[in-house]
């Protein structure tokens, strides 16, 4: 399995800010099974794999296939600054 610190990867809250929905929301979605799974790594902190992520939001109806390639850019970059965020905490 990948480690962390591939850009591969998204916490909850990075996720939550790219698609502007709230992680407490994110929790019910995945708990219905509205979403994909998250995994856990090492605790309580739930991390998407990216490409699951991307193909669950080709599903939605909801969004205008024009917003999909932006939600995608900004998860794709909200997973980069996590991991980048990881590798700083990792070096300190």
């Amino acid at each position: 399995m990948p480690g962390l610190d591939s850009p591969g990867f998204i916490k909850i809250d990075k996720l939550s800010e790219a698609i502007g929905v709230p992680m407490p929301t994110l929790r019910r979605w995945e708990r219905n099974e509205s979403m994909p799974p998250s995994l856990r790594f090492g605790g309580r902190i739930r991390y998407w794999k990216v490409t699951t992520l991307k193909r669950w939001l080709a599903t939605l109806d909801t969004i205008p296939e024009s917003m999909q390639a932006e939600v995608w850019e900004g998860l794709q970059a909200a997973a980069i600054a996590n991991n980048v965020n990881e590798n700083q905490k990792d070096k300190s």
